[in-house]
């Protein structure tokens, strides 16, 4: 998925070998895995192609609204089977995987004002105390 996203520190947080993909409404082409992550992300959905090794089974997609549904359609994951046939290519849905830009990131950084903040704070309270040992 790294190397799909153009970014290397990616962390992959959902692997789910079982799952159901729900077509929304009949024929009409689109499909969906139900899941729960808290945010948007990305996710690739691989799919067996056989041994046709000159064809491509893995699709990267990036979901721009809350992810509770992975969703695809037929006309992205197109030429699976070969010759066009899009039909049936959800039978051939091996895994997929997804990625939440907001797993495992650290809290803010603290702005400099507060640091500069923070620095004449300190440094007030060793000039108090040093004047204070200075008159003992």
């Amino acid at each position: 998925m790294e190397f799909f996203a153009g970014n290397t520190n990616l962390v992959q947080d959902l692997k789910d070998k079982s799952f159901t993909a729900v077509e929304n409404g009949t024929d009409s082409g689109q499909w969906y895995l139900d899941v729960g992550p808290t945010g948007p992300g990305y996710f690739l959905l691989k799919f067996g192609t056989g041994n046709h090794k000159d064809m491509a089974n893995t699709y990267f997609f990036q979901n721009t609204g809350e992810m509770t549904k992975l969703v695809w359609s037929n006309e992205q994951v197109n030429f699976l089977s070969g010759g066009g046939n899009i039909k049936g290519n959800i039978g051939k849905l091996s895994h997929y995987t997804t990625y939440d830009a907001a797993f495992g990131q650290t809290g803010e950084i603290p702005e400099p004002a507060t640091l500069a903040l923070v620095g004449l704070g300190l440094f007030a309270i060793g000039a108090v105390r040093r004047r204070r040992s200075s008159h003992s």
